[in-house]
């Protein structure tokens, strides 16, 4: 038996753990007791592990559509195939007839080659992943207000706030290592202020919960903000020193009525009042949010309405305090620091004015002699873009690595429609995938537990992760696979090992410059920036100065959902994910225990409405709104308040997302999966 030290794949809190193997299987999991992060614990997920890992579903061997139907193929042919088809269509068409998704599942390695290959390989920006449907407007946002797009403080620096506000999430079943460290915090005399539309676990142990009407978060976070300029709990000497545009943002908020706002927002406008001067006086105070707050079309203006608030009250740059995102999957960090997004490369380089980045020449001439190749003159298409160029036939071909798109993308007939429209669709991933069915290759991809590298967690801790075992049959880590296919492609990419990727990232990201595998190991990981190799990183940012310069204060305007109730679609709809799965379910799906617990698709709904539309506990009901229909079982629960309906995203068998509101946020591309107006009743089976 052997045990080897590496990161837990699921959520994006980074968990340290052992993997045990015995005889090329992963047969034990156990988490790390000498971390700031887990010590000793880890969820449901996390403990069950191995399962999936050698699972019988795993692909094995690549597949290539022959008549039809997908069939074994030897690499050489799929790889050589591959190549001629791409070639082909960039040839005929463009560069820019192509794109590319990269998989938050995949190492910080192989997500700067995806990008890479993308950029030099093929010769275009369309290049994307998972963060375009959970925390893009957390980048775009938090860049714009702050100078930087990550979580501001360590997590176990939890402890040291005085008041939390919790707002669209729900770490209890998404991060549940990270709702044992709030936990604690209250233990210790924090107070948990939560806003949510419904009523979460964490609402158990908070001092308020403010239960606000789907959608009006803006609604809510302005009059808070007006709260603290009323009553003069602002910390102008920070204000002074560290922002810009006070002044105009003060006078937004003149006309700006508590009564209106709790109108919008269903919350008593005391409590409203109550919530900003809890925030206000008892600091330091952090802010915690996810996905409620980015997906949204507003989700942008969310994540900066929320940055206000901190700039209000300097509680930003000190321990226990700072704004807090919380990343959904284990990698979608990296990601982004890979500049796996159409408009900017690794480090956050801007090449067009999105976020209010300048395009930088310089930064541009270093990635080509990297690269050795011009780089692509024009801005790349977001996923959301890449599915309307597939339906309007100019994007002709995708290479989609590890992610679902059929069960995570909003209106999931569309981007059905999108993928049988394409001329040629690769797809790697570890199991066939209701995307991956509709390829015309499918690469079989390695799980973490069998390859090398680096992932960064939400807390921007870059950690290593250990081979464990050999790779399933044939299957290969995506590093390899994007060289072998970029190779074939007449841009060879030769490395040794996922660190020699690494030293030649870090030449391109200045925030990882400092950082190198040795120290990884010996220091447990490094929280960027880290530009020298004397830096012993940042666990705080912005601790000695707003990383912009100074911080922006922006004016959000409250704008409705862009679906609301009416008589045909009397619900909201809102979504979001479940303590024993994981994203798309592809892994989580097939572990026995996990699938014991929550093995179908579900919808909540409150017993007022269950009661009105006749509705019995486990019944199958009909969901449905403009984009389609499902059918689920009912869980009926007071958890949502009336008039609210809330489904899981985590099951590819029953896909939620086939009802869920694509209206695209312009700033970010993120769409409004949070919200959309919905009915239910009995089904008639």
């Amino acid at each position: 038996m052997k045990r080897v030290s590496t990161i837990c794949p699921y959520c994006g809190t980074g968990c340290n753990i052992y993997l045990t193997s015995k005889n090329g299987r992963v047969v034990g999991v156990y988490p790390s007791r000498h971390n700031e992060i887990n010590s000793a614990k880890l969820c449901v997920k996390g403990w069950n592990i191995p399962e999936f890992i050698t699972h019988p579903d795993r692909l094995k061997k690549p597949l290539i559509r022959k008549n039809g139907e997908l069939t074994e193929c030897e690499w050489e042919e799929a790889l050589a195939f591959s190549a001629q088809k791409l070639l082909e269509i960039k040839t005929k068409n463009s560069p820019d007839a192509i794109g590319v998704i990269g998989s938050a599942r995949c190492t910080n390695e192989e997500l700067y080659l995806a990008q890479k290959f993308a950029r030099a390989a093929i010769g275009t920006n369309n290049i994307d992943h998972c963060a375009r449907i959970c925390h893009a407007p957390t980048v775009t946002g938090l860049i714009a207000s702050l100078g930087s797009g990550g979580m501001t403080n360590p997590i176990h620096d939890i402890k040291n706030a005085k008041t939390i506000i919790l707002i669209g999430g729900n770490p209890f079943e998404a991060h549940p290592i990270i709702a044992g460290h709030i936990i604690d915090a209250i233990d210790n005399g924090t107070e948990l202020i939560v806003a949510d539309p419904r009523r979460t676990r964490l609402c158990d142990f908070a001092a308020m919960h403010l239960q606000l009407n789907p959608g009006s978060d803006i609604a809510l976070i302005n009059a808070m903000a007006k709260v603290i300029i009323d009553e003069n709990l602002t910390d102008q000497e920070f204000i002074k020193n560290n922002t810009e545009k006070y002044e105009e943002f003060k006078e937004s908020f003149k006309d700006l009525s508590l009564e209106e706002a709790q109108f919008i927002t269903g919350i008593d406008k005391e409590k409203i009042r109550l919530a900003a001067r809890r925030y206000a006086t008892q600091k330091p105070s952090s802010i915690i949010y996810t996905l409620g707050i980015t997906e949204h079309y507003t989700g942008t203006a969310n994540v900066r309405a929320l940055a206000n608030l901190t700039l209000l009250t300097g509680n930003i740059g000190k321990p226990g305090s700072g704004i807090n995102p919380l990343r959904g999957q284990n990698n979608v960090q990296g990601g982004c620091d890979m500049g796996v997004a159409p408009f900017m490369l690794p480090g956050y380089k801007f090449i067009s004015p999105l976020c209010g980045g300048n395009s930088d020449k310089k930064t541009i001439k270093k990635y080509e002699e990297v690269c050795r190749v011009p780089f692509p003159p024009q801005q790349g298409f977001m996923t959301p873009q890449m599915i309307e160029g597939a339906l309007r036939g100019d994007i002709k071909a995708m290479w989609i690595m590890g992610e679902d798109l059929l069960t995570t993308e909003a209106n999931a007939h569309k981007s059905q429609k999108a993928l049988e429209n394409l001329h040629f669709l690769i797809v790697s991933d570890l199991f066939l995938t209701p995307t991956a069915q509709r390829a015309d290759v499918v690469f079989p991809a390695c799980t973490f537990a069998e390859k090398e590298g680096t992932f960064t967690n939400t807390e921007r801790r870059v950690q290593r992760i250990h081979k464990v075992i050999e790779p399933l049959g044939e299957s290969k880590s995506d590093l390899e696979i994007i060289s072998l296919l970029s190779s074939k492609m007449n841009y060879p990419m030769e490395y040794e090992s996922a660190e020699e990727v690494f030293e030649e990232m870090k030449s391109l990201t200045p925030q990882y410059a400092g950082i190198n595998y040795g120290r990884i190991e010996s220091e447990g990981g490094i929280q960027w920036p880290c530009p020298r190799e004397d830096s012993k990183g940042t666990p705080i940012l912005h601790s000695e100065g707003i990383a912009r310069g100074k911080g922006e204060f922006y004016v959000p305007e409250f704008l409705e959902p862009r679906e609301i109730p009416d008589e045909k679609f009397p619900f909201y709809l809102s979504t979001g994910r479940i303590l024993f799965h994981y994203n798309c379910g592809s892994m989580s799906g097939r572990t026995t225990r996990l699938a014991r617990e929550f093995s179908e698709n579900f919808v909540m709904i409150n017993p007022e409405d269950a009661r009105r539309f006749g509705i019995e506990e486990h019944e199958e009901a009909v969901v449905s709104t403009r984009r389609g229909e499902i059918t689920v079982r009912a869980k009926i629960t007071d958890e949502t308040a009336p008039g609210l309906l809330w489904m899981p995203i985590n099951f590819y068998k029953s896909r939620t997302n086939v009802l869920t509101n694509d209206a695209m946020d312009e700033k970010s591309g993120v769409s409004e999966v949070k919200v959309c107006a919905a009915a239910i009743k009995r089904s008639e089976k």
